[in-house]
């Protein structure tokens, strides 16, 4: 289940961080300013950035501490959180119309 977490949450910066690319947008220096970079542009939520930049740092715990991670926290991830990449791909593809 880390496993997949974690690939989710990489795939989900990789793609905002082609996107940003892709229109020629300024380069990013940390995973989370990723996002903010998307929300200066209005192509997500002020609140959107927030909870991406939430997950850039579960990424991290994910990456970091394998075999370490709150079994807990992970639960409450998958149960609330794992919609919120569905809304980010939503909030893009209306302000991008793809």
């Amino acid at each position: 289940m880390e496993r997949y977490l974690y690939l989710i949450c990489q795939a989900t910066i990789d793609f905002a961080e082609a996107l940003i690319s892709y229109l020629n947008l300024r380069t990013p220096s940390t995973y989370g300013e990723i996002f903010e970079i998307l929300g200066e542009q209005k192509l997500i939520s002020k609140e959107m950035v927030l909870k991406m930049k939430k997950m850039t740092g579960f990424r991290n715990i994910l990456a970091h501490a394998y075999g370490e991670v709150n079994l807990d926290i992970m639960l409450e991830v998958l149960k609330k959180d794992i919609f919120d990449f569905n809304l980010f791909i939503k909030e893009i593809r209306e302000k991008q119309k793809i």
